[in-house]
Formats: structure tokens, sequence, C-alpha cells
């Protein structure tokens, strides 16, 4: 059984890179794909419907976690070899899709341990916001920091699925 103070940091830690992703994607998209309104919108929608089905059909934590990871790699490498480009787009609004899809799997999964999902919620919001402030903060130092930090944060977040579990 995981400790209540695993789960806050669980929540917290996964909100903080949630926020730190959504921000590192968004910035990359609009860097690497022209920074429209409309774009930006469609890659939330993006986030938004991968977390509706995450929420809802989503059932290994493991596995979404490392697409989101993987395909947000891949996303901001076709942003730098092909800007501008359609299959850059598509693969960015894919791991938009992907991350939102791990955050609906994560507080659908871990609801239960919480008993009260407010508190879950609580916990990983102020991590998501708190992930946006940062994110917000490394854009006027380095894109290339928040992309670092982003990258070795979903890492520790993947290392401590595959111990945890």
């Amino acid at each position: 059984m995981t400790r209540p103070r695993h789960l806050a940091a669980q929540a917290a830690w996964t909100g903080l890179w949630l926020g730190l992703q959504q921000v590192a994607l968004g910035f990359a998209l609009m860097a690497g794909a022209g920074g429209t309104a409309i774009l930006f919108f469609a890659f939330l929608a993006a986030w938004i419907a991968g977390g509706a089905v995450g929420a809802a059909w989503g059932r290994r934590p493991r596995l979404s976690l490392a697409a989101a990871f993987v395909l947000a790699v891949a996303a901001r490498l076709a942003l730098e070899a092909w800007p501008f480009t359609p299959l850059s787009i598509a693969v960015t609004l894919a791991a938009g899709a992907a991350s939102g899809a791990y955050a609906g799997l994560f507080l659908r999964e871990r609801a239960p341990a919480w008993g009260d999902p407010r508190r879950l919620l609580l916990w990983e919001n102020n991590g998501f916001v708190s992930g946006y402030a940062l994110a917000g903060i490394l854009l006027f130092w380095s894109s290339h920091v928040l992309e670092g930090l982003t990258a070795v944060l979903g890492l520790l977040l993947f290392a401590d699925r595959l111990r945890s579990e």
C-alpha cells in the first residue's frame, strides 16, 4: 500500500511534469509551426480530448507515460527537422493528446487510493499550476532548459512507476 505522503508527492510531481510538458510542447509548437491562436487551441483541444480518453479507457499507466514522453521527444525533433509542416504539427498534437491521456489515466487510477478525489485534484492541480509558472519563468531563461527539465522529470516519474508497480 502506498503511503499518503508518497501519494501526495506523486500527484504533485505528476502535475508539475504535466504543467512543464504542456508549456514546453505548446512553446515548441508555436516556435516550430507558427504562433497562431488556432494552432494553440487545437493543441489544448488535443490535450483535453486525450485526457477524456485516458480517464475513460486508459488501462496501462506505464505505457501511457512512456508514450507521452516518446511522442514529446518525437514532436520536438520533428518541429526542429521539418518546421511548419503538417507532419510536425500532427506529431505535436499527438504528443499533446498522449500527455493528456496520461493525465486522465493518472487521476482515474489514483482516485481510489485517495478516497476523496478532491484532495487528489488539489495536489495534482497545484503541481500543474506550479509547473506552468516554473515553465513560464524558464522560458525567459532558455527553452532548452525547460525541455531538459521536462525530460528529466518525465524519466524520474517513469522510474517511480517502475519501482512502485
